[in-house]
């Protein structure tokens, strides 16, 4: 199967997690079954071959979904490898064709609000993963707590939502690059742009009490640079 990738985000410990587009404009992500994890070995800028815009051949797939997460299709990163990277056009054309103008349309009924963010709870929703086409301002900051956050308004919400985006932190994935984030922060108000969001492996946060799974920002696109020659 051979995906576009349009999600790169960071996890702990120096993990990652990649999906892509199909063909068929499906979003497909390619993961391994517990405890395997995805390092960042696989990164392109580590030698691998994940990287925003590339193209890759995942080899044989079997569907793994389990709800929310739909999109979860079981693979082998050994025989996976890169085909090629899209142009920026190419690359643009397709968030524009997969994003939507709404978070109910991606995530269904069952996303809410929690707190100043929105989450969906253990095993409910329609699906994981999804593109927003934004189109009012969006702010981009460290919190006093060194949590990378975005600000934006959708569908009748305002969010104030985690971004897991790789590229905006260092390799211990914890650290954020602060010069890149304000960098980014003044490229949001100068062109229109495309979220990519996810949903996260169920989790009890804080002192809710029951585990949901957490609305987060994965990447943020940009027309005036949708392969994000920002992040060099």
């Amino acid at each position: 199967m051979r995906i576009a990738i349009n999600h790169l985000t960071r996890m702990r410990n120096g993990f990652i997690c990649v999906a892509g587009v199909s063909h068929d404009r499906t979003h497909i992500r390619p993961t391994v079954r517990l405890p395997e994890r995805l390092g960042r070995s696989l990164l392109r800028e580590e030698g691998g071959i994940f990287q925003l815009g590339a193209v890759v051949e995942t080899g044989n797939t079997t569907p793994h979904p389990l709800t929310p997460d739909v999109e979860d299709h079981l693979f082998a990163p050994g025989a996976a490898s890169h085909v090629r990277d899209l142009t920026a056009e190419e690359f643009w054309k397709i968030l524009q064709t997969v994003g939507k103008p709404s978070l109910r349309e991606i995530f269904g009924p069952d996303l809410h609000t929690q707190g100043r963010t929105l989450a969906v709870d253990r095993g409910r929703g329609q699906a994981s993963l999804g593109c927003l086409q934004l189109g009012a301002r969006a702010e981009l900051e460290v919190d006093p707590w060194g949590q990378i956050k975005l600000d934006f308004g959708a569908d009748d919400w305002q969010i104030h939502a985690t971004v897991t985006d790789v590229r905006l932190v260092e390799a211990d994935h914890r650290t954020a690059k602060e010069a890149l984030v304000n960098r980014l922060d003044g490229l949001l108000k100068t062109t229109p742009i495309v979220l990519s969001f996810g949903l996260s492996r169920a989790a009890q946060v804080g002192h809710d009490t029951e585990e949901r799974h957490w609305f987060q920002v994965n990447n943020i696109h940009l027309q005036s640079d949708p392969l994000g020659t920002w992040a060099a």
